[in-house]
Formats: C-alpha cells, sequence, structure tokens
C-alpha cells in the first residue's frame, strides 16, 4: 500500500444527529485501542500517535477540566480557573490555535479548516471513552459486539438448534 497526497474522493457520512456522530468516534476510539493492544505501537505510527492525543488531551484534558472546577469550587480559584482555561485550550487546540497550519497542509479553505478543527478539537472526547471501554472490555471479558451480528448469531443459531453462540 502507498499513501497518496491528493484528494481522491469524497464520502458523505449522512451523519445528521450528534449521537451518531458521538457512536462514530466512540468506535474510533475503540479500534485504536484494540488494534494498538493486538499488534502494539512499534510497527503503528499512526495509531501510537493517534492513542497519545487522545489520551493525553482527552482524557488530560478532560481531567483537568474536572480538577480545575473542583479546586474552584472549594475556593482554590488562582489554581481552578487557570487549570480549567487550560484543559479546555489543550482540547480545543486544533480549532483555536491549528487553523492556518490545516489550511497550508491539507489545503483547506478557511472555513473547511474551521470545521475539521471543531472535529480534531471534539472527537477526542468520545476516542477517550471509546478506548476505556475497549479496556473495561478486555479487562472484564466483555468485548463489544456488533448489534446486527448478534441478531445474525442468533437467527443462525435458532436454525441450527444451538442455545447461543460462543467465539
Amino acid at each position: 500500500l502507498a499513501r497518496v497526497d491528493a484528494v481522491m474522493a469524497t464520502h458523505d457520512l449522512n451523519m445528521t444527529t450528534t449521537r451518531q456522530y458521538w457512536k462514530r468516534n466512540h468506535r474510533s476510539g475503540y479500534g485504536f485501542a484494540a488494534v494498538v493492544a493486538k499488534h502494539g505501537w512499534e510497527h503503528q505510527p499512526f495509531l501510537r500517535d493517534v492513542t497519545k492525543r487522545v489520551v493525553i488531551r482527552g482524557g488530560g484534558g478532560m481531567f483537568g477540566v474536572a480538577l480545575g472546577a473542583v479546586l474552584t469550587v472549594l475556593g482554590w480559584f488562582w489554581i481552578g480557573i487557570p487549570l480549567t482555561l487550560l484543559s479546555v485550550a489543550a482540547i480545543l487546540n486544533p480549532r483555536l490555535l491549528r487553523t492556518a497550519k490545516l489550511m497550508r497542509e491539507l489545503n483547506l479553505t478557511k472555513r473547511e479548516a474551521q470545521i475539521y478543527g471543531w472535529h480534531c478539537s471534539l472527537s477526542i472526547l468520545p476516542q477517550f471513552f471509546g478506548g476505556c471501554r475497549y479496556v473495561f472490555g478486555a479487562l472484564v471479558g466483555m468485548p463489544l459486539r456488533n448489534s446486527r451480528v448478534k441478531a445474525i448469531e442468533a437467527e443462525v443459531c435458532g436454525e441450527l438448534g444451538l442455545a447461543e453462540f460462543r467465539d
């Protein structure tokens, strides 16, 4: 496989709700974690970088916002408010600080770069939760299963007279 640095196709994801967007990014985070767990980072530099970004900006950013809010409520304003603001800035970094870079590197218009910046900023939150869900599932032996696959398995097992499908 070779990467060609040119637009080759466009794709309409047909996402019309926030739930669809959240679910797609949650699945992406789950998938990133699953591939890294199976193959390691050494041979997956793209996934290594994505996973680090999701953990640091997504997990660290949310932790910083929560900690900053708690400190502010407890009266430690001089620590809580700056920590909250820095954490929000870390999460929103692509949208706030990288629009020009996105325009230049991806040959986007300003509007496209702004939209893509929002996507890059906001997608890390469900991706972080998706990665956490993978880790949880791996620890307790409950991986995510596609509901359509479950329905097909149940139908096939019913036709074969089996109680349930086992991996």
